[in-house]
């Protein structure tokens, strides 16, 4: 085996171990996925990347690539030394920290890696099907997601609403039904993405299968954030000819809210998505959402510059919080919030500037290559798809804390790697 296909080799490897780490750690476990990670970083260095360092292609001394270096490094540092579960002495909470960094790193080397985006996005848009698919079956034939899920649980429901095994297929191969959204989430943006682009019976036929599987989790706001994701996606995307690509996509709006309503007189699953969206017995529609904020604001108080530190709220929390659910280390549920209470005014600034900033730069992008390269214009499609349902499901998730960062990690790759591959191309003439 020559040296080439030696480093074509190691790196699918890796990527197949960073997809299965994204997907399956939750049923994995800590000790094993962090595994998983270290065996990624010695495929990566075996690869032997070289990061330019004349020019690097990506960055210049432009104000804003400047000011985006400087906040990134403060997250960085501050990351490393103000660390809440770095030093908390709790083996699992040490792990998640240092997972956190390793995929960070991971994603600097992808961007300075060639030929990776393809092999990623194809194996990752058949395992994200998979999530709505077992989640459609387990809805079909529910014993057999006892058989499968229990013995994984170890006899506990994971996460299902109302901890119902009436319900037990919303978590579908996962460990709790929050999981099973986001995969089912990611799987419909693909999938619609792919349909932009594709017309093809089959693609429109997997989008249904993996937004009928999204409903079915029960998750209200994956459901709301990846439709607005979907529309937001389109809007922008599309030329807008007299405010024809806004009403569009109001009435398609219009007409698949009108759909669902109907299929959940025949379908009671949908009707149990839909009841979500009503305000409960006690009157709070935010499932205890605003205590845990309030909490959020109370500790940014103690420290409103740099705040508490990196989770420092779930660190915190048990001492002044446990709610119906019985955890001691909980998220508030609002990324913007929590980032507000645990690195102050400066953390919350650097972090919009971060995600801005990537954001922009991927509309930039869109346009550049919307009729030079029709490759890079769907992947940068595909990263702005996700971008926009993890900016918006950070209004409600804990998207900087769970598994949704990772493909929003790989979103921003991507566009970092085109960006690159522009420039050098440019410069290179």
């Amino acid at each position: 085996m020559n040296k080439v296909n030696c480093t074509v080799l190691l790196q699918k490897a890796g990527l197949f171990l960073f997809l299965i780490y994204i997907f399956f750690s939750s049923i994995l476990g800590a000790y094993f996925s962090i595994s998983i990670l270290l065996c990624l970083v010695m495929f990566l260095m075996l690869l032997n990347v070289k990061i330019p360092r004349k020019n690097n292609f990506l960055f210049t001394k432009s104000y804003n690539d400047i000011l985006f270096l400087a906040a990134l490094l403060f997250h960085t540092v501050y990351f490393c030394i103000f660390n809440k579960f770095l030093r908390s002495g709790i083996s699992e909470l040490i792990i998640k920290a240092i997972i956190f960094l390793f995929a960070n790193i991971i994603i600097w080397f992808l961007i300075y890696s060639d030929n990776w985006i393809k092999f990623l996005m194809d194996f990752c848009y058949v395992i994200a099907l998979f999530f709505p698919l077992t989640t459609i079956i387990f809805f079909i034939f529910p014993d057999l997601c006892r058989a499968i899920m229990i013995p994984i649980w170890n006899d506990t429901v994971g996460g299902i609403a109302g901890g119902s095994y009436s319900a037990i297929h919303r978590a579908g191969f996962t460990t709790h039904y929050s999981y099973n959204g986001i995969f089912c989430a990611v799987s419909s943006l693909l999938c619609f993405v792919k349909v932009i682009f594709n017309k093809e019976r089959k693609y429109k036929l997997l989008l249904v299968v993996a937004f009928i599987g999204l409903l079915l989790t029960a998750k209200r706001a994956h459901l709301l954030f990846t439709v607005f994701a979907f529309i937001a996606t389109y809007m922008l995307i599309t030329p807008d000819k007299k405010g024809g690509r806004t009403i569009k996509g109001f009435f398609v709006l219009f007409l698949g809210f009108i759909a669902l309503i109907i299929a959940s007189g025949f379908v009671p699953e949908l009707a149990a998505t839909l009841e979500r969206f009503n305000v409960g017995k006690d009157g709070d529609i935010s499932s205890n959402r605003f205590d845990l904020w309030a909490l959020a604001m109370n500790l940014f108080k103690t420290n409103p510059l740099l705040g508490i530190g990196w989770y420092g709220y779930p660190m915190s929390y048990g001492n002044y919080l446990i709610l119906n659910d019985g955890n001691k280390f909980v998220n508030t549920h609002n990324v913007y919030i929590q980032v507000l209470c645990e690195t102050g005014i400066v953390g919350l600034i650097c972090y919009l500037f971060i995600v801005l900033y990537v954001f922009f730069k991927t509309l930039n992008i869109i346009k550049i290559v919307y009729d030079s390269d029709k490759t890079y214009h769907f992947y940068c499609v595909i990263s702005l798809s996700v971008q926009i349902f993890y900016l918006s499901y950070s209004l409600t998730g804990c998207c900087l804390y769970d598994s949704t960062f990772y493909f929003y990690a790989i979103a921003c790759a991507i566009v970092f790697h085109i960006s690159r591959k522009l420039n050098q191309s440019k410069l290179t003439r």
